[in-house]
């Protein structure tokens, strides 16, 4: 397995739902850095090529300096004991806006990218509705 096929970027500063979200990363066999500001996504974004980040710090805050590299972008949006995942970008283009997924829904979006990243296929994150 290509190390560089499985890395994702975490952004935010929730040190308990963080470990939680890298615990179930960890299980797929994802790599995971964590950013707890921009200065630190920046620099961990020119060490490292992630194909996905996810995030806990709403889209369009200064912790999102990505260029377009980035394949798909996902903000987790807390709900009661729960959460939303929302798409913000999705093959290189913004798409915040988009249908949210619910976390069981996200946890099958996880396997399937991983597996469209070890095929080297094209990532197709959510259908747009």
């Amino acid at each position: 397995m290509d190390d560089s096929s499985v890395k994702i970027l975490v952004v935010g500063q929730n040190a308990a739902a963080l470990d939680h979200l890298r615990r179930q990363l960890h299980e797929r066999s994802y790599r995971c850095w964590v950013a707890s500001s921009a200065r630190e996504c920046t620099e961990l974004s020119a060490q490292h090529h992630f194909p996905l980040v996810l995030s806990t710090v709403l889209p369009g805050s200064e912790t999102f300096p990505w260029d377009g590299a980035t394949r798909a972008v996902f903000y987790c949006y807390p709900v009661r004991n729960d959460c939303w995942w929302l798409p913000v970008i999705r093959d290189g283009e913004r798409c915040f806006g988009d249908r949210a997924l619910r976390a069981r829904e996200f946890a099958g979006l996880l396997d399937q990218f991983r597996r469209e990243l070890d095929s080297a296929a094209p990532v197709a994150c959510v259908e747009r509705s």
